[in-house]
Protein backbone atom coordinates (compact mmCIF):
# COMPACT_ATOMS: atom_id res chain seq x y z
CA UNK A 1 0.00 0.00 0.00
CA UNK A 2 2.83 2.36 0.81
CA UNK A 3 4.33 1.81 -2.67
CA UNK A 4 1.05 2.82 -4.27
CA UNK A 5 0.97 6.07 -2.32
CA UNK A 6 4.58 6.78 -3.24
CA UNK A 7 3.86 6.04 -6.89
CA UNK A 8 0.85 8.35 -6.86
CA UNK A 9 2.90 11.10 -5.24
CA UNK A 10 5.64 10.70 -7.85
CA UNK A 11 3.11 10.79 -10.65
CA UNK A 12 1.51 13.92 -9.19
CA UNK A 13 4.91 15.62 -8.99
CA UNK A 14 5.73 14.65 -12.57
CA UNK A 15 2.48 16.12 -13.81
CA UNK A 16 2.86 19.32 -11.77
CA UNK A 17 6.41 19.79 -13.03
CA UNK A 18 5.69 18.94 -16.65
CA UNK A 19 6.02 21.57 -19.35
CA UNK A 20 2.48 20.86 -20.52
CA UNK A 21 0.97 21.50 -17.10
CA UNK A 22 3.03 24.65 -16.59
CA UNK A 23 1.95 25.91 -20.03
CA UNK A 24 -1.67 25.12 -19.18
CA UNK A 25 -1.45 27.10 -15.92
CA UNK A 26 0.19 30.03 -17.71
CA UNK A 27 -2.54 30.19 -20.37
CA UNK A 28 -5.23 29.73 -17.75
CA UNK A 29 -3.89 32.74 -15.88
CA UNK A 30 -3.70 34.80 -19.08
CA UNK A 31 -7.30 33.90 -19.84
CA UNK A 32 -8.43 34.77 -16.32
CA UNK A 33 -6.74 38.18 -16.59
CA UNK A 34 -8.17 39.03 -20.01
CA UNK A 35 -11.15 41.33 -19.39
CA UNK A 36 -12.38 41.25 -22.97
CA UNK A 37 -12.58 37.46 -23.04
CA UNK A 38 -14.19 37.36 -19.60
CA UNK A 39 -16.83 39.87 -20.75
CA UNK A 40 -17.59 37.68 -23.76
CA UNK A 41 -17.86 34.58 -21.57
CA UNK A 42 -20.19 36.42 -19.18
CA UNK A 43 -22.39 37.54 -22.08
CA UNK A 44 -22.56 34.00 -23.47
CA UNK A 45 -23.54 32.60 -20.08
CA UNK A 46 -26.25 35.26 -19.70
CA UNK A 47 -27.72 34.48 -23.12
CA UNK A 48 -27.56 30.74 -22.40
CA UNK A 49 -29.55 31.29 -19.21
CA UNK A 50 -32.14 33.32 -21.15
CA UNK A 51 -32.45 30.50 -23.68
CA UNK A 52 -32.91 27.94 -20.91
CA UNK A 53 -35.58 30.03 -19.17
CA UNK A 54 -37.48 30.67 -22.40
CA UNK A 55 -37.08 27.06 -23.46
CA UNK A 56 -38.63 25.93 -20.18
CA UNK A 57 -41.64 28.14 -20.96
CA UNK A 58 -41.74 26.96 -24.60
CA UNK A 59 -41.04 30.52 -25.73
CA UNK A 60 -39.23 31.40 -28.96
CA UNK A 61 -35.44 31.63 -28.48
CA UNK A 62 -34.39 32.62 -32.00
CA UNK A 63 -33.31 36.13 -30.94
CA UNK A 64 -31.02 34.72 -28.23
CA UNK A 65 -29.58 32.09 -30.54
CA UNK A 66 -28.78 34.77 -33.12
CA UNK A 67 -27.15 36.87 -30.38
CA UNK A 68 -24.74 33.99 -29.71
CA UNK A 69 -23.61 33.93 -33.33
Amino acid sequence: MNNILEDVEQLKNKVLNSKEYKDYKMYEQKLDNNKEINNIITKIKRVQQQIIKKGDKSEDVIKEKIELI
